[in-house]
């Protein structure tokens, strides 16, 4: 069940986007081992239930031979919502030689929008734990600059991005022992405090 709503993680993850192809020297799907914790248990470091996400690299055509990554974090609406920014963002990206990795975070947790929006919401942080999945996959590809990856979210997306710069939250998540080199949130939520969440690594740019 797991391989089935992966692969149709995948196929979901390849409607995104098409506007990059004039950009786009090479794209190629993945599965993300990640887990769901819920909020206490994430807060406490207790392991979840594992899951196989979806993620689609998108490599420029033009740039270094090791170019750098920018992980996309959709938001609250799906990565397929219309207006979505993983319509956008990677034809941006990979017009200046910066390759794209958007993850799905829905799809393989068996979640579809609309009919499931009332079960999204304890997922915030959860998604931080994907974030970091996904810098550990990306960063073993040979033509990925594992120093120069950054993590960008949107809205709830946006939260995670965002946390995912604590010093606390990577000890206890970023297993690799990696580490972005920028955090992005795009209009992201902040009516939470964490213990230690002005304690960073990088410096976390909200707009």
């Amino acid at each position: 069940m797991k391989l089935v709503l992966a692969l149709g993680a995948a196929l979901l993850v390849s409607l995104i986007c098409e506007k990059a192809e004039a950009q786009l020297a090479r794209e190629a799907f993945y599965s993300i081992p990640s887990e769901t914790v819920s909020a206490a248990d994430f807060l406490t470091g207790k392991k979840g239930t594992p899951v196989a996400l979806a993620g689609q690299l998108r490599l420029a055509k033009m740039g270094a031979a090791k170019q750098p990554v920018v992980i996309l974090l959709h938001s609250a609406s799906g990565p397929i919502a219309e207006g979505a920014p993983y319509e956008e963002w990677p034809r941006v990206l990979n017009e200046v030689g910066i390759a794209t990795f958007a993850v799905d975070s829905y799809t393989g947790r068996g979640l579809f929008i609309p009919a499931d929006s009332g079960k999204i919401g304890p997922l915030t942080l959860t998604r931080i734990v994907d974030a970091f999945r996904a810098l550990e996959l990306v960063a073993k590809n040979p033509r990925v600059d594992s120093a120069r990856i950054a993590v960008m979210g949107f809205s709830q997306g946006g939260s995670a991005a965002h946390y995912s710069s604590m010093a606390r939250f990577q000890k206890m998540y970023d297993s690799a022992g990696l580490q972005f080199v920028g955090h992005i949130s795009a209009y992201v939520p902040c009516a939470t405090r964490y213990r230690d969440d002005d304690v960073t690594n990088h410096a976390s740019r909200d707009c």
